[in-house]
C-alpha cells in the first residue's frame, strides 16, 4: 500500500476561517485590537517543496523512513506526470493584534507636583 494512502491529515494549522475565527476571538476576548489582511502571490513549486512541506507537517515519529521517505517522493513525482514545477498560489493570511498603549510626552512636566507641594509648607 502507497505511503500516502494511509496517512490522514487530521489537524489544521489554524489557517483555516474556522482556526482563524478562534485566533481573532481569543485576541479580542484578551482586549486586542484585531485587523485581518491577506497577501497572495503565485510562486514555483517543485515536488521536492511539496514532499518538505508534507514531512515537515509531520511530527518526528510520524515520519516514514528514509526508503519511505523516497517511496512517497517517487510517488508524487509519478501522480503528477513527471511534471517538474507547478505554479502555486499562496495565500498567506496576516493576523494581527495591537493593544493601545499610551506614552508619555517626553515635554510634560514631571516636577510641578512636586514644586507646589514644596512651596505649600
Amino acid at each position: 500500500m502507497p505511503w500516502a494512502e494511509w496517512r490522514a491529515v487530521r489537524a489544521t494549522c489554524q489557517t483555516d476561517e474556522a482556526g482563524r475565527r478562534l485566533n481573532r476571538e481569543a485576541l479580542v476576548r484578551a482586549g486586542y485590537r484585531y485587523a485581518e489582511s491577506v497577501v497572495q502571490y503565485d510562486a514555483p513549486l517543485t515536488v521536492d517543496d511539496m514532499v518538505g512541506g508534507v514531512f515537515s507537517a509531520l511530527s518526528a515519529d510520524q515520519l516514514p523512513s528514509a526508503s519511505g521517505r523516497a517511496a512517497f517522493t517517487a510517488e508524487v513525482r509519478d501522480a503528477l506526470a513527471g511534471t517538474i514545477v507547478r505554479a502555486h498560489e499562496v495565500w498567506v493570511a496576516l493576523m494581527l493584534a495591537v493593544t493601545q498603549v499610551t506614552l508619555a510626552s517626553p515635554y510634560a512636566d514631571t516636577t510641578a507636583g512636586a514644586h507646589r507641594s514644596q512651596g505649600a509648607s
